[in-house]
């Protein structure tokens, strides 16, 4: 089958893996998939699969005279590519048009909800999510939570189904000399916390950053890595700074999924404790629709501190994969940060968890076949 897949992103972030392991794992079952995103970095060596073309197109506001002219070169492209089924990653921004298209072309779409798109309160936005989720062949949303709140705000919706997202049980291993790793990066004889995210108020970082001089009290050694980039950025900078903790705060950037995977296997704990926030400019609610991150950690075998929250009571299991606390009390962040660090045996139980439950339940072999049968029912 054609699939025109369109991204909300395919280069950095949760979303954007997503994005690129259903993309890609179609292709593999056999289904030519065409990918509409804003490839800002260029799409070239994105995939050495033959079956996955990525086409670039930018991403239009509605409000954008724009938006209703590229409709026009979009029917074309459908025609040219002998499309026959839309498959929309997130319900923004390529969304109206997908809905659009389809009116115009008969040509169906599934799409998937993650969940913070949901929590739109201008009441011409929440018309147009309506349509969308009404019209659509399929919804997936990708925790219960994410399908909760979708029935509760959009009653008139599709019925939406619940699929998980996954991780590569392939790719993301524990190591057996951690050690080695620490020396590699400069870290020997440190104990290692760690984030990976876009570097937004929802995730968290401030409260872990609040946290660590009761958790270094009492272990001195412990350092703090920030993976990623984000608005939140510099706040955060000055957060430490006035804290005086620049020699156990270190932000990383944005790193490949090669350090990516040294970062997760040598950290002693990962911690994310993520909140629901709200929108200052719209006013909408932002929370956790899940977190492919708490995955990556697990398949590593680290344990994982996780906020309450949203969909991440479904990607950590309390107790068994990682701790969650409240997000917003910098105190129970701490308090969880010093059970792992101090208790070992908790940790390495835990981390071993998470990583035979993402062995059998989260590979993303098994998650993109469930999103083709659905697509294609």
């Amino acid at each position: 089958m054609n699939i025109l897949f369109f991204a909300y992103d395919f280069e950095r972030g949760g979303i954007a893996r997503h994005s690129r392991e259903v993309a890609e794992g179609l292709g593999r079952l056999g289904h030519r998939v065409f990918v509409i995103s804003d490839f800002k970095e260029g799409a070239a060596g994105l995939t050495g699969n033959e079956a996955f073309i990525p086409v670039s197109f930018p991403k239009r506001d509605l409000r954008s005279p724009s938006f209703w002219l590229d409709i026009v070169p979009m029917r074309s492209l459908t025609r040219k590519l002998s499309i026959e089924m839309m498959f929309l990653e997130a319900l923004f921004p390529y969304g109206p048009m997908v809905l659009l298209l389809s009116k115009a072309t008969g040509i169906p779409f599934s799409l998937i909800v993650h969940g913070a798109e949901l929590f739109v309160e201008k009441l011409k936005t929440r018309l147009i999510v309506s349509q969308i989720l009404g019209k659509a062949k399929s919804v997936i949303c990708v925790s219960r939570f994410t399908r909760d709140s979708l029935l509760r705000r959009f009653p008139k919706s599709r019925m939406p189904v619940i699929i998980h997202p996954g991780t590569r049980p392939e790719t993301f291993v524990p190591v057996a000399n951690r050690e080695f790793l620490l020396e590699k990066y400069g870290l020997g004889g440190k104990r290692v916390l760690l984030s990976v995210s876009r570097l937004v108020r929802r995730k968290g970082h401030a409260q872990v950053v609040k946290a660590l001089p009761k958790v270094i009290e009492q272990v001195p050694e412990v350092v703090y890595l920030i993976a990623g980039s984000g608005p939140a950025a510099e706040e955060l900078r000055a957060l430490v700074r006035d804290m005086e903790l620049g020699e156990s705060v270190r932000f990383l950037g944005v790193v490949d999924e090669d350090k990516l995977v040294d970062l997760y296997a040598m950290c002693d704990v990962f911690v994310l404790p993520s909140m629901q926030t709200t929108d200052t400019e719209s006013g909408s609610l932002r929370m956790e629709g899940f977190g492919i991150v708490y995955l990556e950690a697990g398949a590593c075998g680290r344990p994982v501190v996780a906020g309450r929250s949203g969909g991440s009571v479904e990607a950590v299991v309390d107790g068994v994969t990682g701790i969650l606390v409240d997000g917003e009390d910098p105190g129970q962040v701490g308090d969880a940060i010093l059970r792992l660090l101090l208790d070992e045996q908790l940790a390495e139980r835990l981390g071993r968890n998470g990583r035979g439950r993402i062995e059998r339940e989260f590979s993303w072999d098994v998650i993109v076949r469930a999103i083709e049968r659905e697509i294609l029912a």
